[in-house]
């Protein structure tokens, strides 16, 4: 029997969200199954080291770096920040 992970075990391996570890366990994109059961997800640990080298990890720290460089919307001026 292979080493599993746990869905969070996964995702602080793959610096990603556990949601979308689990989004990708659940569409096929990384190997995983459900424990007997439970309600809960494993993932193998040779499918996270596979999914280290994969271009589909590359973009998606890609996109998350871009997203944190955005530039936030200004925040609203209130009239009770206007007092002084």
């Amino acid at each position: 029997m292979s080493d599993r992970l746990s869905i969070k075990e996964a995702a602080t391996k793959l610096g990603l969200s556990r949601q979308l570890v689990h989004h990708w366990v659940k569409t096929g994109k990384l190997a995983g199954e459900r424990s007997e059961g439970r309600v809960s997800w494993s993932v193998s640990a040779e499918a996270v080291q596979a999914m280290l080298n994969s271009p589909d990890l590359a973009k998606s720290h890609e996109l998350r770096a871009r997203l944190a460089g955005k530039p936030k919307k200004p925040k609203t001026a209130y009239a009770s920040d206007m007092q002084g």
